[in-house]
């Protein structure tokens, strides 16, 4: 009994010791989704950032403006998605190796996303900030321009007062 016992110890073990062979082939590499991914991702991203960079400058108000940024980066990412699928491995004789290539692929591309989305809402916040700064200025303004029409009522006021008093003594004295 002890020998079937320490035999089957043998055996567990040497099938738990067990590593399967990998070859080149199956190693993960830079595959062609993420070769050819690479220069798309650059030429949307700085397509996109520089329609981020003069859309945001239009004065148009920013609901409208954030509405027509998040079509356009809608379609980004879309498109962007589209091409990963049509370069991602469809068919092949490993599977875990097209699941590793797919998840590359899609890292690059979801870290990509998500920084282009954090340069939206950066121009998004930085344009609400000065179209909020804008307005207050021109509020300001409006209201230096009514205080010296204010000041100018009160100034005039006061140069017909002072005639005014000027002129009472006199009234005075020859009245009285």
């Amino acid at each position: 009994m002890k020998k079937l016992f320490v035999t089957l110890l043998i055996l567990i073990s040497v099938i738990g010791s067990y590593a399967p062979v990998t070859y080149a082939q199956d190693e993960p590499t830079d595959n062609n989704c993420v070769v050819e991914m690479k220069p798309i991702l650059e030429s949307k991203s700085a397509e996109l950032r520089a329609y981020f960079k003069e859309h945001f400058q239009s004065k148009k108000t920013n609901s409208s403006l954030l509405d027509l940024a998040l079509k356009r980066f809608d379609k980004y990412k879309k498109d962007l998605n589209e091409k990963m699928i049509e370069f991602s491995p469809q068919a092949g004789l490993s599977l875990y190796a097209e699941s590793i290539e797919n998840l590359k692929c899609a890292k690059i591309v979801n870290q990509e996303i998500e920084t282009m989305e954090k340069l939206l809402r950066s121009y998004f916040e930085q344009t609400a900030q000065v179209k909020k700064t804008s307005a207050l200025m021109n509020k300001l303004k409006a209201i230096n321009k009514k205080m010296d029409t204010l000041m100018k009522a009160v100034l005039d006021m006061y140069g017909k007062w002072m005639t005014l008093k000027g002129r009472i003594p006199c009234l005075i004295k020859k009245c009285l």
